[in-house]
């Protein structure tokens, strides 16, 4: 994952295939296929959504590795290798500093 920052100084990830990412949406389909706090890691990278392949621990053991799609890039936030959320730490702007 890349990091960009705005002229403000706000962290804005910049998701890429690998990258392990946390949902903070659930699914407004008419069938659910993700919720809220489930995690996995990113297939596929469009212009505004990605496609996540979940890890499956908010799952039964019998079922498949589901994979959310086209989920927009602004429901989801980094995460670790155990779904924990990574904070992105805002850039300092002060410019005038002596």
């Amino acid at each position: 994952m890349r990091i960009d920052y705005s002229q403000k100084g706000v962290a804005q990830p910049i998701f890429e295939s690998g990258d392990l990412v946390r949902l903070c949406h659930d699914d407004l389909g008419e069938i659910i296929t993700f919720r809220s706090g489930e995690w996995g890691r990113v297939v596929r990278v469009a212009e505004a959504d990605l496609d996540v392949r979940l890890a499956g621990y908010s799952r039964p053991r019998s079922t498949p590795m589901a994979i959310a799609r086209n989920v927009p890039k602004h429901w989801v936030e980094p995460c670790d290798g155990y779904g924990v959320p990574v904070a992105l730490r805002q850039r300092d702007l002060d410019f005038t500093r002596r």
